[in-house]
């Protein structure tokens, strides 16, 4: 396994992964993700043929984040198991809705938290 600072550099490696994700979730965003590189503490981890990306939360939570869809690959998701439990993260974030299946044969506690999602807003709100 091997661990990079996230940089500038690194988007022609996310590009692609991002563009294939199709969940409206901010964070699946090359730019979002170069803005908070350093608040966050971003590094790219690499696997044999996987990538994830590693961060810290604002509240000192360690997580390993996917950079592919987990509905598309078992041995992904597996890869990400096995990568989060041997190196000890907090969580694996973020998590849309629509990967939760994927998840099921592992013991996970999920959680969604409101104040986490202050940034969307309605249409008709804008």
């Amino acid at each position: 396994m091997q661990r990079e600072f996230f940089d500038y550099s690194h988007r022609t490696l996310l590009a692609p992964l991002l563009q294939n994700i199709k969940v409206p979730l901010s964070e699946y965003c090359f730019a979002n993700l170069y803005f908070f590189r350093n608040t966050h503490k971003y590094e790219i981890v690499t696997s044999g043929k996987f990538c994830f990306l590693s961060g810290v939360s604002y509240d000192k939570q360690r997580y390993l984040m996917p950079l592919q869809d987990l509905t598309e690959s078992d041995e992904y998701t597996r890869e990400l198991i096995r990568i989060g439990k041997e190196e000890d993260y907090d969580m694996i974030f973020p998590i849309p809705d629509e990967w939760l299946d994927s998840l099921k044969e592992w013991d996970f506690y999920y959680d969604h938290m409101e104040q986490d999602s202050d940034y969307l807003y309605t249409v008709d709100k804008m």
